[in-house]
């Protein structure tokens, strides 16, 4: 206990110890970065003027940095991704350099992966290289060849990409099945199977090629091909081959699927020179040819292709065909409200293909019978989960009284995003124009082994989690997603979706069914896109823990007793009780909850500060309660009270991990509440000289 309160101590301590010298250090790169040539390639770094120094020379820039070290300054610290000794380099001054590396700066430090030595390359400065090269025995970088030519060497063949050769096999020989089938067992092994994206149009477009051809073509792919599945394939290939591809092996028992967005795309006049080759050719056509007519007008569906609208008067004559054609099957799932603007007899030569409403709903909402316990498994389990977890849901497992657990949680910041600061000056970083969906899930059971995870399918688009549904039919438990996606590139919003318990290895998995009787179920029980324009479906409200509750609810709910329990003991400092709550699981989450409680207490500041040196000992814990779901507010909320002494394990994280804990807003926060002391320790943590405001 001692050593933990001394090691408590001493982390608290080193700002105090170090402000003075940051304030010197500071100094010492203001004056460098005033200095003409110092000025960064990109943006500003709008630096403030430095106390009692003038930028006439080098020579007086050399006193002042003499006086700053006399004062503390360290010559190895960083700013702007650089030293002192860095920043004089690429500015141009040598006899600065060259003091820098007689009173203390490492020339071994590197600015964004450069010495000092390869940047007296770059920025052309022999004088200081050549005391680096004789005094600390650096050497130049080594000049990389992209490439090596042998002598006397003849000019090679240009490279062809694999593709291209598959497309060259293909098509050259593709009329003469005996040359196709030399050419293709020319190629070298793998590279059909996996460029047959290639081979199949390559073969398609040569025209009017025999059977034996597209024999050939099946016989070379074998097994590992998959094309006569993909969907829209038998689009790609015209018409007239059709024949041939059914003759070389092709099946597709869907016409949706083998055909895509031809039929709805063409014009009434290519349906019907089609249509003879479409009857033959897919045994299911005539049954859903009002369908793929009217694919464009249906509800918008996950996996279903987006296809484009022909002008109002190419589909009268499209749906005119139909009824001579005596097609009488009729559709669901029409969006209703794109017919409004339809002139009169659009409408009607629609009407006879419009479904009705179902008038006993499939799908109706249920409440699994599973039931959940928190104990020490699950705790641990959530306690230690390698990403922060943002909310939970109770799934239900056939056959099984417990319940799974689908947990979601918020991918990680890795990467510099915003204006971002570098050895040359601040750039824009653009965020992506497609940004990374807000969550992601993870499914979990408890079994006799333990807690393991289980394979789903779950749409990382998806808006929200999947509820409960009871199939009125079979009397299977389904999870419906609402159709409600995320993120700028997700698409619109769509028909409710589902998912089922499959048995993959003997293990359970949660995936989406390949069933286009559920899908056609669900076109008739909803009128619009969103689970909240489905007949028969109450879409739960966030909170019910079989649909969604936010992760420290979660753990209120199921685990309130131990979490007032920890509470009570930080607010009380009760060592012995604390030391034995946090032998156990403990998550984060309540952590963060226990310095909220803290800072908002009437406690003096000196008890406020015991308590908070208490939680910030475990940096693990900390850093998870700081990637909380709160952990933005916790960290603003601490800025009002919390001197800047003791965020010693706070910066340390930060530094740690750059881009997950946000210092530019607490900086900022900072500022406002004009903590000057916090916002110049924030400045230097982002390597900024305090005060410093970047600018693109």
């Amino acid at each position: 206990m001692l050593r933990r309160l001394l090691a408590v101590a001493f982390c608290l301590s080193l700002p105090l110890a170090n402000a003075a010298n940051s304030r010197a250090t500071d100094a010492a790169f203001a004056a460098l970065l005033s200095m003409p040539g110092a000025e960064p390639e990109t943006g500003s770094w709008n630096t403030p003027e430095p106390e009692g120094f003038s930028s006439d020379s080098e020579k007086s820039l050399i006193a002042y940095l003499a006086r700053q070290q006399k004062a503390g300054a360290d010559f190895n610290a960083y700013r702007h991704n650089g030293t002192l000794l860095h920043h004089a380099i690429r500015a141009g001054k040598p006899a600065t350099a060259l003091w820098l590396l007689q009173h203390g700066a490492d020339p071994k430090l590197k600015a964004e992966g450069a010495d000092a030595m390869e940047l007296c390359v770059r920025f052309n400065q022999p004088k200081v290289g050549k005391v680096l090269s004789e005094k600390y025995s650096m050497s130049p970088p080594a000049i990389q060849r992209t490439s090596v030519v042998p002598a006397g060497a003849a000019a090679a063949t240009p490279h062809v990409a694999p593709y291209q050769r598959v497309q060259e096999a293909v098509g050259k020989n593709a009329k003469t099945p005996a040359a196709l089938d030399k050419a293709l067992a020319a190629l070298p092994a793998g590279m059909l199977a996996e460029h047959y994206g290639v081979a199949l149009p390559a073969l398609a477009k040569a025209g009017n090629v025999p059977a034996d051809s597209w024999r050939t073509l099946w016989r070379h792919l074998g097994k590992f091909w998959n094309g006569q599945y993909d969907a829209g394939f038998a689009a790609t290939i015209p018409f007239e081959q059709w024949p041939a591809l059914v003759a070389a092996g092709y099946r597709n028992d869907s016409a949706e699927r083998a055909l895509g967005c031809m039929v709805a795309e063409s014009t009434a006049a290519d349906l019907k020179l089609k249509w003879p080759a479409l009857e033959k050719n897919f045994s299911d056509f005539r049954q859903v040819a009002a369908r793929m007519v009217l694919q464009s007008y249906r509800i918008p569906a996950v996996g279903s292709p987006y296809c484009s609208r022909l002008d109002e008067k190419e589909l009268k004559a499209k749906l005119e065909w139909l009824r001579a054609s005596d097609i009488k099957a009729q559709v669901s799932g029409i969006a209703t409200a794109e017919m409004k603007d339809f002139a009169p007899a659009t409408k009607l030569a629609m009407q006879p293909y419009i479904a009705k409403p179902a008038d006993k709903p499939r799908f109706s909402s249920v409440t699994p019978q599973c039931k959940f316990t928190l104990d020490d498994a699950w705790l641990k389990h959530f306690a230690t989960a390698d990403v922060p977890l943002y909310g939970i849901s109770l799934v239900e497992v056939p056959g099984e009284a417990q319940c799974a657990v689908l947990a979601s949680w918020e991918p990680r910041s890795e990467y510099p995003t915003g204006l971002v600061d570098g050895f040359t000056g601040p750039t824009w970083e653009s965020t992506p124009s497609c940004a990374d969906v807000p969550e992601h899930q993870v499914l979990w059971r408890n079994t006799k082994e333990g807690i393991v995870k289980l394979e789903h399918e779950i749409d990382l688009s998806s808006l929200n989690f999947p509820a409960p549904v009871r199939d009125n039919v079979s009397g299977q438990l389904y999870y419906l997603d609402n159709g409600q996606r995320a993120g700028k590139c997700s698409g619109p919003e769509a028909l409710p979706f589902l998912y089922e318990w499959q048995r993959k290895d003997g293990q359970w998995r949660l995936a989406a069914p390949d069933s286009r009787e559920l899908q056609e179920a669900l076109f008739a029980q909803c009128s619009a896109a969103g689970a909240e324009n489905c007949k028969g479906i109450k879409w739960p409200a966030d909170g019910d823990p079989y649909y969604y509750m936010p992760y420290s609810d979660f753990l209120r709910r199921f685990a309130g007793e131990r979490r007032s329990e920890y509470l009570a003991a930080v607010m009380a400092l009760d060592k012995e009780k604390l030391q034995k709550i946090e032998a156990g699981p403990l998550p984060a989450t309540w952590v963060g909850e226990a310095i909220s409680a803290v800072g908002k207490s009437d406690l003096p500041l000196a008890e406020k500060r015991k308590r908070i040196a208490h939680l910030f000992y475990d940096h693990e814990r900390l850093a998870r309660a700081m990637e909380d779901l709160g952990g933005y507010d916790l960290l603003h909320a601490l800025v009002a009270w919390l001197p800047a002494e003791d965020w010693a394990p706070i910066f340390g994280l930060m530094r740690q991990y750059p881009y997950r804990f946000y210092p530019q807003g607490v900086r900022q926060e900072a500022e406002n509440q004009k903590k000057a002391r916090l916002a110049c320790d924030l400045d230097n943590l982002l390597g900024l000289v305090c005060g410093e405001k970047l600018e693109n």
